[in-house]
């Protein structure tokens, strides 16, 4: 009789032994950056138009990556975007993926979640579905997806999913847009059974366009309402990510854009090495091997910041805001400084209860 283990067991395991071969069991594979959606704070929006449509991967392309990250032993799949399903051969890719035996997860705006896609997940669930509600109402809702009717439907699809009962965790993303409603949307989504994970990182566009980053809730106000929830016990998501720990550095994580070209990671697009003239794995190496030179090439504050621990900064946000992997971000530099001020005068908490998880 075959014993079932525990899959933090199981998943532990498998990511320490890649991270030994220096091949990823993770990727995160965007798709398509087409979205029913123009968040205003969305980072590759920029990149939502029929201008790129013409360079994504057609689904034999998108084949052969996937088949390229089999043979290499990829086990975590990511469907990102953009918004996958807005592809219309979506449920060819994912039926594709799921025959290759992929733990696959997909990332969705849920605008197009239809009937078809709803029963197929059924049959062959993800292992988990994300999806992102940025207002309470239909007003702040619209607003900050710029598509008139985009709420109703959103929460008609959302209840869907979780009458088929599928496995399903919602995002936040706090800017000044909707930070006044935190709580309401805090119960909202409680109210729904699920867990809150609110975000405030917000990073300029991948265009290189950094008018995103004005709408930056206020450091203070973070600091606010992270005290506020430590005191309560809040059970909800960590609210920032640490620096420069992801899981790329290790080799045990990849990431392929909608034109097949594998990159550092989600804000550093260069280099990008193409898969489908390189081979995936071959790609892959060469990225993980720029990856691994890196190092600041001259004397750089954050190098030896004691803040470190409290910022969540990394190469890739300081690249797309600076021009510079290796600069410091005022606004990065000054919440943490707020937060160390704030540890020392509250000694309810400590560094050990703060939440931080890894990139």
């Amino acid at each position: 009789m075959i014993k079932d283990k525990p899959y933090r067991n199981f998943s532990l395991r498998q990511h320490l032994g890649h991270i030994g071969q220096g091949l990823p069991s993770v990727c995160h594979f965007e798709l398509t950056f087409r979205c029913w959606f123009q968040c205003r704070h969305c980072y590759s929006s920029c990149f939502n138009s029929p201008d790129f449509l013409k360079k994504e991967l057609s689904l034999k392309d998108v084949r052969y990556i996937l088949d390229g990250l089999s043979q290499m032993g990829v086990l975590w799949l990511c469907l990102s975007g953009g918004d996958p399903l807005y592809r219309d051969d979506f449920l060819d890719i994912y039926a594709y993926a799921k025959s290759k035996g992929f733990i696959t997860t997909v990332f969705t705006s849920l605008y197009s979640m239809n009937k078809k896609i709803l029963n197929y997940f059924k049959r062959f669930p993800p292992f988990l579905i994300e999806s992102t509600i940025n207002g309470a109402n239909p007003q702040t809702f619209e607003y900050i997806s710029q598509l008139s009717g985009s709420f109703n439907k959103f929460i008609s699809n959302l209840k869907s999913v979780l009458n088929a009962n599928l496995p399903i965790k919602l995002k936040t993303q706090i800017t000044k847009d909707n930070v006044d409603e935190y709580h309401k949307l805090k119960e909202l989504i409680k109210g729904l059974g699920l867990n809150f994970n609110p975000s405030f990182i917000l990073y300029p566009q991948l265009n290189g366009d950094t008018s995103v980053c004005k709408l930056r809730v206020a450091e203070a106000r973070i600091v606010e309402i992270f005290f506020a929830r430590q005191r309560q016990n809040d059970s909800s998501g960590p609210l920032w990510q640490a620096f420069f720990t992801c899981a790329i550095t290790s080799g045990d994580s990849m990431v392929v854009d909608p034109y097949g070209n594998v990159v550092p990671c989600v804000c550093l697009r260069q280099p990008k090495i193409n898969a489908l003239e390189r081979g995936v794995k071959l790609a892959y190496a060469e990225v993980l091997a720029w990856i691994r030179q890196q190092q600041f090439k001259r004397h750089s504050l954050c190098q030896d910041c004691s803040l470190r621990q409290y910022c969540f900064n990394c190469p890739g946000r300081a690249f797309l805001e600076t021009g510079r992997p290796e600069e410091k971000v005022e606004y990065y530099c000054s919440l943490a400084q707020q937060l160390q001020l704030h540890l020392k005068k509250d000694r309810v908490l400590s560094k050990k209860n703060l939440g931080f998880v890894c990139v």
